[in-house]
């Protein structure tokens, strides 16, 4: 009877500590850069990040208004979460080959850079509180105000989740799954809850849309592997005339029209 017990014992401590192994969650990536405050929210614990952090799936990240962290993952995307914004890393299932299965973030508030690595485009995805971004492949830069389906009845240009694209694709589709394609360098969408648009150059630059990216306006506040190259330039080629391209079709008048640059 004794070692009945003790073979019983033994097995539920092996069981619990393989509950400990399958329950911790592996890191997905590091904060190779991190301007205070920021900090990372667990289920159990909120910690001051720092350099050489460690990032796993479930974690929450916050900045402050001087905040930002950038994020490199295992299968080198890189992601930039600029100052008063948060981020939730929701999925994250690396593979042995050190790609991911599925790599999916929810993007509450803020403004953000990601750049893919090297695992398949169909991997990525972007929750945002309008919407999604489908990445195929691709840097961009996004920025969203999650409380401007109420106040938004007509199309703004920055309401709710706006992406300005340096290279590659992305789909944008609202909640109704009402969905556009950028595919040209310095292209700009933005998702709704009424729809999803693309705006025209010229108005990007007349709304001044580069000084409101502000990664756009100067990428100095980053390490040069979060440089990208192809924003330098976006907004200030006004050779390209204006307009909203409507994810229902046809074209629809900007908002408003500034004085030409």
């Amino acid at each position: 009877m004794r070692r009945l017990a003790l073979v019983v014992m033994a097995a539920l401590g092996l069981a619990y500590l393989g509950g400990i192994a399958v329950a911790a969650t592996p890191p997905s990536g590091t904060a190779v850069g991190v301007n205070p405050s920021a900090v990372d929210q667990t289920k159990v614990k909120s910690t001051d990040l720092v350099v050489g952090a460690d990032v796993a799936m479930g974690d929450k990240i916050v900045t402050g208004a001087s905040g930002q962290v950038q994020l490199l993952f295992t299968d080198n995307t890189r992601l930039v979460v600029g100052p008063s914004s948060s981020l939730v890393v929701e999925s994250y299932l690396l593979r042995g080959d050190k790609t991911v299965g599925t790599f999916a973030v929810n993007a509450l508030s803020g403004t953000f850079r990601f750049i893919t690595g090297s695992s398949d485009h169909s991997a990525y995805t972007i929750n945002t509180p309008t919407g999604t971004i489908g990445v195929r492949g691709t840097a961009f830069d996004f920025r969203i105000d999650p409380d401007v389906t109420a106040k938004h009845k007509s199309k703004s240009f920055l309401a709710g989740t706006t992406v300005a694209l340096f290279r590659g694709a992305v789909v944008l589709c609202n909640l109704n799954n009402e969905c556009v394609t950028l595919t040209n360098k310095c292209e700009v969408g933005t998702i709704t809850s009424p729809e999803t648009f693309k705006i025209g150059r010229l108005d990007a630059i007349e709304e001044g849309l580069r000084s409101k990216f502000m990664y756009v306006a100067s990428q100095k506040p980053l390490l040069h592997d979060f440089w990208v190259d192809e924003s330098r330039l976006c907004f200030i080629n006004t050779d390209t005339g204006g307009g909203l391209t409507s994810s229902t079709g046809g074209y629809v008048p900007p908002p408003r029209r500034g004085t030409k640059p």
